[in-house]
């Protein structure tokens, strides 16, 4: 009996430890914003986010070869506005200093304007 539980109990452990979400898995949608480089990485602020706020961004699938594409465009301390398609990260898969993005699909891509983002 007592061995059953223990089986049991592992059997439990091991399927809660599955259920956990990967990056991968966390939903898109679609963001507008700009796209600029500093140091060794890419980095996204939000239309109606404050001057501060910027996430870590990762490529994956289709959007690997777009931003192979737009990386020639992309200077540092020029931003480009970009509508992306993406999944934000929680607390439990960050980049460096806070939430990730990771792009799915460069929607729109173009040099900044005035009225990129009007709530900024």
């Amino acid at each position: 009996m007592l061995r059953t539980r223990r089986v049991l109990l592992l059997i439990l452990s091991l399927a809660g430890c599955s259920a956990r979400t990967s990056p991968a898995d966390l939903p898109a949608r679609d963001l507008a914003g700009h796209l600029s480089t500093a140091g060794n990485g890419v980095w996204f602020r939000p239309c109606g986010a404050s001057a501060d706020t910027r996430w870590w961004v990762t490529f994956t699938g289709a959007s690997v070869a777009e931003f192979s594409e737009l990386r020639p465009a992309l200077s540092p301390g020029q931003p480009r506005y970009v509508r992306l398609n993406a999944a934000i990260t929680d607390e439990r898969h960050v980049g460096p200093g806070g939430p990730a993005l990771l792009v799915r699909r460069i929607v729109e891509s173009r040099l900044e304007s005035p009225p990129d983002c009007p709530d900024n």
